[in-house]
């Protein structure tokens, strides 16, 4: 039993990472790539978040916000 808690709780999190690192073909097409694996991991989009948006500014202000609350 514990070992089926483990994976119900684990798997959104694998899902976030596999979503972020497939390419967008494989990402729009489920019927032709599997939606569980990827064979050609990208960083395109976690490049394009943090470089192109303004991400860590939004990060940063949050983590400065949760410091200075629980300080």
């Amino acid at each position: 039993p514990l070992s089926i808690i483990l994976l119900v709780l684990l798997f959104p999190f694998y899902w976030m990472a596999l979503t972020a690192i497939k390419p967008d073909e494989q990402l729009l097409d489920m019927e032709k790539y599997s939606p569980f694996w990827t064979w050609t991991p990208t960083l395109k989009h976690i490049s394009a978040l943090l470089f192109q948006t303004e991400y860590p500014r939004w990060l940063w202000n949050t983590m400065m916000i949760a410091v200075c609350a629980t300080v």
